[in-house]
Order: structure tokens, then sequence, then C-alpha cells
């Protein structure tokens, strides 16, 4: 059964996100063989925003994307999108880079990110706070350690994992 048979009329927003996530894997390790880049895929969001819908494919690197890589990516991802055409309402392809404070989503996205400068949002207050920013320091047995400072004083803490509601990249002020 080729693309082209198969009724799509009836994808759920998971298998447009997934099957738009192994098109636009395909189309972007050609362009890391042809044009040496530097880059990987990180996720991909099909969602109503203000009432447009966006199928938003969102690289990112070690190093840093560029505005060519993205732009890149995005010619080769609408060019498929157009020929395989499984998604039968209007919507915009947006191809994005994670941006300087991304979310970092799982244990090795928090890894990677021992040393940074981090934002921390808790489900409840822990030592009479709910936010912190601060220095990844350590991440262990699903807990992670960050040094952060209150009135010019260096503290550290130790949070569980399952008690963070959201933890991504921060840019220091």
């Amino acid at each position: 059964m080729d693309s082209h048979s198969f009724n799509y009329a009836f994808m759920t927003k998971k298998e447009i996100e997934k099957k738009t996530f192994e098109l636009a894997s395909i189309e972007l390790e050609k362009l890391v063989k042809e044009k040496n880049y530097n880059f990987f895929l990180d996720s991909v969001e099909y969602v109503l925003e203000n009432g447009v819908k966006i199928l938003r494919v969102i690289c990112d690197s070690d190093d840093y994307v560029s505005i060519e890589m993205v732009t890149d990516l995005n010619e080769r991802v609408s060019e498929k999108l157009d020929e395989d055409d499984y998604i039968p309402e209007n919507y915009y392809l947006e191809v994005t880079s994670a941006g300087v404070e991304k979310e970092l989503k799982n244990d090795q996205m928090i890894e990677k990110s021992i040393g940074k400068y981090v934002y921390v949002k808790l489900y409840e207050k822990l030592e009479g706070f709910r936010e912190f920013y601060g220095y990844l320091e350590d991440f262990k047995d699903d807990v992670i350690s960050i040094m952060y400072s209150v009135k010019n004083i260096e503290k550290h803490i130790a949070i569980e994992k399952k008690k963070i509601a959201l933890i991504r990249l921060a840019i220091k002020f």
C-alpha cells in the first residue's frame, strides 16, 4: 500500500506528528550528509494557535542552528508534505529551532545541560520558593541539583524530578 492509497482524513494529531517526524527526519539526514550540517530533529507539534493550525517542526543542535539550516529543512519538508498530502485540512508549516530557552524534555537533555543556567518551576513551594534560576550542577537518581543565589548569597538545592513542572535553559542577565 503506497502513501496515497491510505485514507489520511482519519489521522489523529499524534499520527500526524509521528508521520511528519519520520518524514522530517529523513529530509534532515539528507541535509546533514549533503551540506555537512550539524543538527537534529527535536520534535514535531501539530497545534491550534489563535484559530490557526500549525505543523511545527523543531530542530536543534549541540552548537547552533542557522537560518540557512532551518530554511533548507523547511523547503524539503514542505515539498514532501505537498507530495504526500496526508493532512486534509489547511495548516501552516513552521520549521524552527528549539531556541536559547528550550525546555529540557527528557533525562538526556537534562544531563547534557549540566553546568548551564536553567529555570525550574515546581508544582509546590520548596524552601519558600516555587521557581528557581540557577546553575544545573548535577542530575542523578531523578534528582537535580541547582546552585542559585538569594540576595547575593549562593545556595544549593536538590529537587526531585517528579516535583518539577518545567525545567528549561535560561539566559542570565
